[in-house]
């Protein structure tokens, strides 16, 4: 089976945080950034791509290319997956990929959201996206970088809309 070292939300997607800091600890050789939207836009992978060192693998896939591409992987890979928000990772999850722990990293604030910790805002659907992957038996936890203690996990689900 292919080796997922790590799973994390990220609305950056590629930033110092992530190849800094988490791809360097998870020991993972190769990232894979699961997002419809960005999978579709050549333009905003190639300026995501310059955020990383030249050293690390980096993929773009809408979710269902993603499993394809998963599917037929190389088994000595070690896949880092970052997503833009809980409903990408259902999607994947649901899909097939094997996914047991999912980091929330940064939610940015926008409209109709609540922050709930300094690096993370939250939105009706975000919440029903997380209950769902807790449903699926999903470990979520929230953590900015690798050596961070653990934050209260409960702040994504207090009502206050």
């Amino acid at each position: 089976m292919v080796n997922i070292v790590s799973t994390t939300i990220d609305t950056r997607l590629i930033h110092r945080q992530i190849t800094g800091h988490w791809l360097s600890t998870v020991g993972a050789n190769i990232l894979l950034v699961v997002n419809d939207t960005v999978a579709k836009d050549a333009l905003r992978q190639e300026l995501l791509k310059r955020m990383a060192p030249v050293h690390i693998h980096i993929k773009f896939y809408a979710v269902e290319e993603a499993y394809l591409w998963f599917r037929q992987a190389d088994r000595l890979q070690k896949i880092a997956i970052v997503c833009a928000n809980p409903y990408d990772i259902v999607k994947l999850v649901e899909a097939g990929f094997p996914i047991q722990k999912v980091t929330i990293g940064y939610m940015g604030m926008g409209n109709g959201k609540r922050q709930v910790t300094s690096n993370i805002a939250v939105d009706e659907a975000d919440v029903l996206y997380f209950r769902r992957l807790q449903k699926l038996n999903i470990r979520l936890e929230i953590r900015k970088y690798p050596h961070y203690e653990l934050e209260d996990i409960s702040k994504l689900f207090e009502e206050e809309w």
